[in-house]
């Protein structure tokens, strides 16, 4: 995914079991973007080997990215109405007081790629 075509922050992963979330020590990038095949992607790659652990493809309103418990837990979930299929990422940008923001400007850097106005809830509901 090249760098005019995508939208990057760092975020490791999680597991999920017992209805207890564990962040697991990696660490990770999140890429969001439009691929060579023209389909808008949801891509973590893991930092330390480079290969890429996750790629979900997403069509709009398929999907919701919400906080996954108390803000300063720094937890994420990306859930697919659908399926219910879950994923829960930790951000591992360096400050904690901009996650909110972080997570609010995503959908503005992806209008211009999908060529969508006005723009709002394009891909994801965030809530």
């Amino acid at each position: 995914m090249g760098e005019e075509h995508s939208f990057h922050f760092r975020a490791g992963t999680c597991n999920f079991a017992d209805g207890r979330v564990t962040p697991n020590n990696d660490k990770g990038v999140i890429s969001l973007g439009i691929t060579e095949d023209g389909l808008f992607h949801f891509l973590w790659t893991n930092r330390q080997t480079g290969s890429i652990d996750l790629d979900l493809i997403i069509f709009p309103d398929e999907a919701e990215l919400k906080i996954a418990g108390p803000p300063t837990a720094r937890v994420y979930v990306l859930k697919f109405k659908t399926t219910g299929q879950k994923n829960f990422f930790w951000l591992q940008e360096s400050n904690a007081q901009e996650d909110g923001e972080l997570v609010e400007r995503i959908p503005l850097h992806l209008c211009p790629l999908l060529e969508v106005q006005p723009c709002t809830k394009i891909l994801f509901q965030w809530i």
